[in-house]
Formats: C-alpha cells, sequence, structure tokens
C-alpha cells in the first residue's frame, strides 16, 4: 500500500516519541518514572492509531 508524505511524516514522528518512552521505561523498570513512561508509550500508540486513521479517512493519496 503507497502511503504520501504527511502519512510517513506523522508515523514517523509517533515512533520516534514511544521509541524514546520505552527507551526511559527499560532504564527504569521499578521506578514510578519507569511505570509513568510505559504507560505514556501505550497511550502515544493509541495516539498513533487514531491520527493514522484519521488521516486515512482524509487523505485523497493515501485513501
Amino acid at each position: 500500500m503507497h502511503h504520501c508524505h504527511r502519512f510517513r511524516t506523522i508515523r514517523t514522528a509517533f515512533e520516534r516519541e514511544i521509541a524514546g518512552y520505552e527507551l526511559r521505561a527499560e532504564r527504569a523498570v521499578h521506578s514510578p518514572m519507569g511505570r509513568s513512561c510505559h504507560s505514556s508509550a501505550q497511550t502515544t500508540r493509541h495516539a498513533m492509531a487514531r491520527a493514522l486513521n484519521r488521516h486515512l479517512g482524509r487523505c485523497r493519496e493515501c485513501g
């Protein structure tokens, strides 16, 4: 499936943010910050799914 530049930009930005949260969560596994980063990564994954689905619904090139 072909995706436009905007789709790739959105996905890359979210993936970079998720990777940062996961890295911080791995470094501080048993601390409150680690648990917070883990839940933030999950929340960001859901936000990415919503943003990409919204983009696919509106973009003429992707959808």
